[in-house]
């Protein structure tokens, strides 16, 4: 019989309960992403909610509480891989948000616009947008702590284009383990973030990288 196809991120969730046995599943995100046990807590699986419904659905995985783990069927489905998922070797989620400290947002709060209305909190849309875009993440992944994707993305592409966010970045530092000082969004991730990446060639950075040092 013909083994049933899998997408990507389903032939990803079942090599991942093959091997960690146990995992927790966060719906939601628009691709797959994941973090190892750590002694504590069980692997941890974040997708699309259809995604888990589909392998519920089709018998590959079942649910106890909020764990869950492979049917028996699941563990023959997993037994005909050999190589690890492309999605599960792109995807391995960063850790705990690094909130940015009163030192941080002090430094950089001169370049806040002047608003007439309450803004959002600084600490967790800043912290959100530099997460995402150290560990060269999508918007819809942004920690849940840090605000609504929307919020976040909105706060990024105003602030951007208005040239708040090249100012922010600029004077947004933190120390190394060595004690030295250094940029927290450096112009290496400014380039590898899609995002970042258009606003880089379309000027938005300028202090860190201008359009024209890319062909330098």
């Amino acid at each position: 019989m013909k083994a049933e196809r899998l997408t990507s991120n389903q032939h990803a969730v079942l090599w991942l309960l093959q091997r960690y046995e146990i995992g927790t599943f966060e719906t939601g995100f628009r691709r797959l992403g994941w973090t190892p046990p750590d002694g504590a807590s069980p692997l941890r699986i974040t997708c699309p909610a259809q995604v888990l419904q589909t392998c519920l659905r089709r018998g590959f995985v079942r649910m106890e509480g909020q764990k869950a783990s492979l049917t028996d069927r699941g563990y023959d489905r997993a037994a005909s891989f050999y190589t690890k998922p492309l999605s599960v070797q792109r995807s391995v989620l960063p850790g705990a948000v690094q909130w940015l400290t009163d030192a941080q947002l002090a430094a950089i709060s001169p370049w806040y616009p002047d608003t007439f209305r309450p803004r959002l909190d600084d600490r967790k849309i800043l912290s959100g947008i530099v997460h995402v875009i150290r560990h060269g993440k999508m918007w819809g992944q942004v920690p849940p702590e840090c605000g609504q994707e929307l919020q976040v993305y909105r706060r990024f592409l105003k602030w951007s284009k208005s040239g708040v966010l090249d100012a922010v970045f600029a004077h947004l530092r933190t120390r190394r383990a060595d004690g030295s000082i250094c940029l927290v969004i450096t112009p290496e991730m400014l380039l590898r973030h899609p995002g970042t990446r258009q606003g880089v060639m379309a000027g938005w950075y300028p202090s860190i990288l201008a359009p024209e040092e890319l062909a330098a």
